[in-house]
């Protein structure tokens, strides 16, 4: 799912929003000039207009639903430069107050959107028959003022209604992914912990040489896929720095497959580690990630 919201939220959605805007502008065009007096050929250009203006809500919608994923980083004071945070993501209610927010107004722009592509759907009546068509409805409300408010309150509460469900449903989502993003982080955490020795051999040979060791072979550890442990298929020093490779078969599958980097950092015959990754989501790593471990 998450894949999904993320391939919406891009700039081909927004492409394919205006690719759409224009051909209905230009059927609309054509229509004016050579098909005026065929009224309902005038549906065509707004049907695929209303329709860009769907595509484009889709991808709004999809852009709140995957911020409020992102700000979980943020909110666990996890910084980068793939990642911008504002103020209010580091307070957990403003965080979901705005992305409960941000998710409504998109649901009620893409329910309107959805509701005006039905109506120019819909077939058989020419423009002239739907405005007589509503005039004869007004008269009636106006005859049975009860019933026609009534009709109208109905239709607003099944709107909220709707409205309220998909904000609700992608912040239950998203309050899940959270949970999910709270297990992923633990394997990562663990993964940290299970290389202390390595971590400690490589201080102790910075202490004893007074440099780093190049690989494993100088720290006089095991090979790299011998330094294998729960979630860790490889443990390889490069320079002094740990690089961690996740097992394909046992570590999550936001892991499986990718590497994290402990780069040690001198400190005269002291080291200090941070840690450092190019193929894993930053909200997976620990919170004092980039601080000293």
């Amino acid at each position: 799912m998450e894949q999904l919201f993320r391939l919406v939220d891009s700039n081909a959605t927004l492409y394919a929003a205006a690719l759409l805007f224009t051909v209905g502008v230009v059927l609309w065009l054509a229509w004016a000039r050579f098909f005026h007096e065929r009224e309902g050929l005038k549906r065509v250009p707004h049907f695929v207009m209303a329709l860009s203006v769907l595509v484009f809500f889709v991808g709004r919608y999809a852009h709140a639903a995957t911020n409020g994923l992102e700000g979980v980083a943020c909110v666990a004071g996890r910084y980068s430069l793939r990642l911008v945070c504002f103020s209010h993501d580091e307070r957990a209610g403003m965080y979901w107050g705005v992305a409960a927010l941000q998710t409504f107004i998109s649901a009620v722009l893409l329910i309107a959107a959805v509701l005006v592509l039905v109506h120019l759907a819909r077939p058989g009546k020419s423009d002239n028959r739907v405005w007589a068509a509503s005039r004869l409805r007004r008269a009636d409300n106006a005859g049975w003022p009860v019933a026609g408010q009534a009709r109208r309150e109905g239709t607003f509460r099944l709107f909220l209604f709707a409205s309220w469900t998909i904000t609700l449903a992608t912040l239950a989502w998203v309050a899940v992914s959270l949970n999910r993003v709270d297990a992923v982080r633990g394997q990562v955490a663990e993964a940290f912990a299970s290389v202390a020795f390595e971590r400690g051999t490589v201080e102790t040979y910075l202490q004893d040489h007074g440099r780093l060791p190049e690989d494993n072979k100088a720290a006089a550890l095991p090979s790299p896929a011998e330094l294998h442990r729960r979630n860790l298929s490889e443990v390889e020093v490069i320079k002094g720095s740990l690089l961690l490779k996740f097992d394909a078969a046992t570590a999550d599958v936001h892991l499986a497959g990718h590497q994290v980097l402990l780069i040690a950092v001198r400190d005269g015959r002291q080291v200090h580690w941070h840690c450092a990754t190019f193929d894993v989501d930053d909200r997976y790593l620990p919170v004092h990630c980039s601080a000293n471990l």
